[in-house]
């Protein structure tokens, strides 16, 4: 600011961000040093602004926009905006700037009476550090706050204020940090344990728990209005919680950790909590047949209908002599509708279709050997690409240099350099790319076709053992399309996958040879040697 400018006037603001330091005397203490500095300044205070309670995080401060907008207004008296510190303007460096921008376009600099800032390259800088200093000790407190209460939510302890049900134990009024579970609250708990009870068992509505609430005087007892906005927070939100669990703001990237177990009391078990989430998302509550690897229906959506080609459900019936699995049709239009198969009829004749279509030991051999060839050739292939690729990047590297030589004995000016340059980096990216891309060289082809002759030479055995995931992804390759069932002929004709269809013509032509066009796709020379052979 010039001299020449003949303005006296200042503004002063003061800020605190807890509720502790506004009960204190930082603000008061604040205001009488600024105050002190404008008097020793011969400044003539206009007006002071007390930000209380506010964090400098953001510039989305209430009484601090009211201080710039008064600037603007009296940008013909202001001369100077005091502060203590550089941090109670802000506590992040774009805000800083954008503050002290907004004010200079008013001719108004910023003061700070415990830092030499000014218009001097030295002030200058120091405003520039001071700033930085604060977003960086901001940014550390924050990460220190964040890993103590990872930590408190890993050992089991809800870092924040309980929801409703629970006693808050005021640890933060006390100055103490929290080292016990929150404990039940023993006249509300009872009450939202048995609403989020009935509403797993479908025995009331979420308005039905509207009501309940108000019978039982929640609102008197937490200060909480009852009403659907609310439930739907019991019912989302707040309900791991309930189920003793305590979700992770800050978890793993897999995912791993995001509901951590917790040491306070649980209202419901989380076979509820998960009876509750099937129930909002149209269900009715967690049935075993919804599970979508279930082991009691192992062919579940494997199996169709012979009639509208639809695949079979499973569900239990309880009997006398306690539960038995069916699979049926769901499909409401089809006339096989509600006619149940029992699993122990049809699991059996499914075991027996498996050995009927298990690839013949001769095969295998066969097989692996073609897949050994050629991944043997494929594999040679690669490494003549790889080889290839690795010499092209060398030369690329020589030629670099003699464009760098070039450019020392002043045969290329430094656009030409620079493009040449620019030329060779690019082609030197894509190469590296196209190298990234070739197949790896230390898969061990030999020991996984071992391990697949073995699983397929005992393939009953081997399908019973299978966990229901691993099963589900090789009935989807045995049989594309599913297995059509009919209750009075049993499965019919199935489509096989590649390598059970090759097995079959393997046992029908008697061959000695694998058709090799079968499990790769077929070249114009491969289909001529195969079909002279």
């Amino acid at each position: 600011m010039k001299n020449t400018d003949k303005k006296f006037g200042a503004v002063i603001y003061v800020r605190v961000s807890s509720d502790e330091q506004v009960k204190g005397t930082s603000l008061d203490d604040q205001e009488a040093r600024c105050r002190a500095y404008c008097a020793r300044e011969k400044l003539q205070v206009l007006k002071v602004f007390r930000e209380e309670g506010a964090s400098a995080k953001t510039a989305n401060r209430k009484v601090l926009l009211d201080s710039i907008e008064f600037c603007r207004k009296h940008k013909q008296e202001v001369s100077k905006y005091v502060v203590l510190k550089v941090d109670r303007l802000a506590r992040n460096t774009n805000d800083h700037f954008t503050i002290t921008k907004m004010l200079l376009d008013y001719r108004i600099r910023l003061s700070s009476v415990s830092e030499p800032i000014d218009d001097s390259p030295i002030g200058k800088l120091m405003e520039t550090v001071l700033a930085g200093t604060s977003e960086f000790d901001n940014a550390i407190r924050t990460q220190r706050c964040t890993n103590g209460m990872l930590a408190r939510l890993k050992s089991g302890i809800w870092p924040w204020k309980p929801t409703a049900g629970y006693l808050c134990a005021q640890n933060k009024k006390h100055g103490v940090g929290k080292t016990e579970p929150d404990k039940p609250d023993p006249k509300v708990f009872p009450i939202i344990q048995s609403v989020l009870k009935a509403y797993a068992r479908e025995a009331i509505s979420q308005s039905g728990i509207v009501k309940e609430l108000e019978a039982k005087h929640f609102e008197e007892l937490t200060g909480i209005r009852p009403c659907l906005r609310y439930v739907e927070e019991m019912l989302t939100k707040r309900l791991p919680f309930y189920a003793g669990l305590l979700p992770n703001p800050w978890p793993e990237e897999d995912g791993t950790d995001s509901l951590l177990k917790g040491k306070h009391e649980p209202m419901i078990s989380t076979e509820e909590m998960r009876a509750i989430q099937a129930i909002r998302k149209g269900g009715r509550g967690v049935l075993v047949s919804r599970v979508r690897s279930n082991p009691t229906f192992p062919l579940r959506r494997l199996v169709v209908c012979d009639e509208c080609r639809h695949p079979l459900t499973g569900s239990t019936s309880k009997g006398h002599g306690g539960r038995y699995a069916y699979y049926h049709c769901y499909n409401k239009d089809c006339n096989s509708r509600y006619k149940g198969v029992r699993g122990d009829s049809i699991e059996p004749e499914f075991m027996s279709l498996l050995k009927e279509v298990a690839p013949d030991s001769r095969f295998l051999t066969l097989f692996g050997e073609a897949c050994l060839k050629y991944w043997s050739q494929q594999q040679g292939a690669t490494s003549s690409e790889r080889n290839v690729y690795a010499k092209t990047l060398q030369e690329l590297e020589t030629r670099r240099s003699s464009v760098f030589e070039m450019r020392e004995s002043r045969e290329y000016t430094a656009s030409q350099f620079k493009e040449r340059i620019e030329e060779i980096d690019k082609r030197v990216t894509e190469t590296k790319l196209a190298l990234n891309r070739l197949p790896k060289d230390d898969f061990n082809m030999k020991d996984a076709v071992v391990a697949a002759k073995d699983f397929m030479s005992i393939l009953v055995s081997t399908w019973d053992k299978l966990t229901p995931e691993t099963r589900e992804r090789f009935q989807k390759i045995a049989f594309p399309n599913g297995i059509p069932y009919s209750r009075q002929t049993g499965f019919g004709t199935p489509e096989m996958g590649l390598i059970f269809s090759m097995n079959k013509e393997f046992l029908t032509r008697n061959s000695s040879l694998v058709d090799r066009t079968g499990f790769e796709p077929a070249t114009p020379s491969l289909q001529m040697r195969c079909s002279t052979n």
